[in-house]
This record gives structure tokens, C-alpha cells and sequence, in this order.
């Protein structure tokens, strides 16, 4: 049987599919080898109506679909397909503690398969923090 060099491509994007897939099965982490990003910066205790600007700033940095959940103290938005990923899925949530509060953010890529996010994830983060800060001034 002769191998021809136009079947080595098909043969290796199924191995990575198969090395992918199974690799996220035995992690049982839907996000591993997913480009992903999360920060968290904290406030003072004395910020009052923070939850409300985190919504704010989410659709001022230009982030689709802002969603709420009170009952979790936390936001979810998107982004739309660009030329350097298909797309991200962002949570925000806020913490309060004893003296201040945190607010975690983190934005993952939308298609589960893609390794590399080319630095997206991190400047939504900045684009959002940005934001927040111009908020809380």
C-alpha cells in the first residue's frame, strides 16, 4: 500500500480532533487547552452600586448579550466572531469581604477547540477593567 502525501493532512487533523477530544474527557474540564484568561481586581468596601456599573461597564466596553443574575452576583456577555478568534465568553462576578470588594472576571474562547487566543481574552479584560474604573471616578 503506497502512501500519498495528500492523505497526511485529513489523517492529521483527525488525530488532533481525536488527541483534543480525548484530552478533554480525561481532564473532565470542558476548558482545558481552551484559550482562556481571568483576573480579579479588588475595591474598597466604601464603593457603593457596583454591581449596577459592572453591567455598565460590560456594555460600554462594547460586549454583546450582558446578562444578570442577582441571586449570584454575577454578569455574563459575548463577543462576535474578529480576525483573531470565533469569539469569547465573558463572566464577571463580584465578591464582598470583611473590608473589600473583588471583582473576578474571566473570558473564555467560544470554540472549544482553539488552543491560541492571540491575546484576545486579556484585552477584554483591560477593555472592561478600563471601563469599570472611568465608572467608579
Amino acid at each position: 500500500m503506497e502512501w500519498k502525501i495528500e492523505y497526511l493532512m485529513p489523517i492529521l487533523a483527525v488525530m488532533l480532533f481525536v488527541f483534543l477530544y480525548t484530552y478533554k474527557k480525561f481532564k473532565k474540564d470542558a476548558e482545558a487547552l481552551t484559550g482562556k484568561y481571568s483576573t480579579e481586581r479588588a475595591y474598597s468596601k466604601s464603593t457603593e452600586g457596583i454591581e449596577g456599573r459592572i453591567g455598565k461597564a460590560l456594555m460600554n466596553a462594547g460586549f454583546n448579550n450582558v446578562r444578570s443574575n442577582d441571586d449570584l452576583r454575577s454578569y455574563s456577555a459575548s463577543t462576535g466572531l474578529t480576525l483573531w478568534s470565533f469569539g469569547e465568553n465573558i463572566a464577571v462576578r463580584s465578591t464582598v469581604l470583611i473590608d473589600q470588594q473583588t471583582v473576578h472576571f474571566g473570558s473564555v474562547c467560544v470554540y472549544p477547540f482553539q488552543i491560541a487566543d492571540w491575546g484576545k481574552n486579556r484585552r477584554n479584560s483591560t477593555k472592561f477593567f478600563k471601563e469599570l474604573d472611568a465608572l467608579m471616578a
